[in-house]
């Protein structure tokens, strides 16, 4: 999937009442953990890369805040310090941040200098950003929309027993739980190599 950006307004609106649509879908889904980096826009949709954390929720009443909040989709604001957060989500619309917490670099690799510090990495965040005529669309314009695919899937869903007797197939699955984020899981895979970190 190639990145391309909305080619008018009614793509702009197709792309954020989709995102709504994939709100609904995931949330009930249960997939979590995803981020700017696992979304690709794809003219007047967000096309998902990377799902890597899902289960089955044992019911669709109820509790849907949380899980809605889970999904990834929506702004989420993850502090580091009293002053600056950073913003991973899909719908997010910042091009460049800092992270909230920091990587082990080697400094001065090929000299008698080398050492370990830990730095904060610069994220770009440009291929998932709903873009028209080169100017990121800030999702706030769009809540309408957002809201309208939301609905219409959650109605759907709700009503569709083939849908219910899917998840009800998956009820006892067990699945992957990730504790922290995908990156420390592959910064930690990365360095485990270098017996200075371990």
């Amino acid at each position: 999937v190639k990145f391309e950006e909305c080619k008018s307004e009614y793509d702009v609106k197709c792309a954020y009442y989709n995102l709504g649509v994939c709100i609904s879908i995931f949330s009930i889904l249960g997939i979590s953990d995803l981020h700017f980096s696992n979304a690709i826009l794809s003219r007047d949709m967000v096309v998902f890369v990377d799902i890597e954390v899902m289960r089955f929720l044992k019911s669709i009443e109820g509790g849907m805040d949380k899980h809605i909040y889970m999904t990834g989709i929506l702004p989420i604001n993850l502090w580091s310090g009293k002053k600056r957060n950073c913003d991973y989500s899909i719908i997010g619309s910042k091009n460049r941040q800092k992270t909230y917490y920091k990587f082990p670099v080697i400094i001065n690799k090929f000299s008698s200098d080398m050492h370990i510090v830990y730095q904060n990495k610069i994220l770009y965040r440009k291929e998932s950003i709903i873009t028209y005529q080169g100017l990121n669309i800030s999702a706030f314009q769009y809540i309408s929309y957002i809201q309208q695919g939301y609905k219409d899937a959650y109605r759907s869903i709700e009503n569709s027993q083939e849908f219910i007797k899917i998840l009800n197939k998956y009820e006892n699955t067990n699945w992957r739980y990730l504790l922290q984020d995908s990156q420390i899981y592959a910064t930690l895979i990365r360095y485990s190599f270098f017996p200075q970190i371990m």
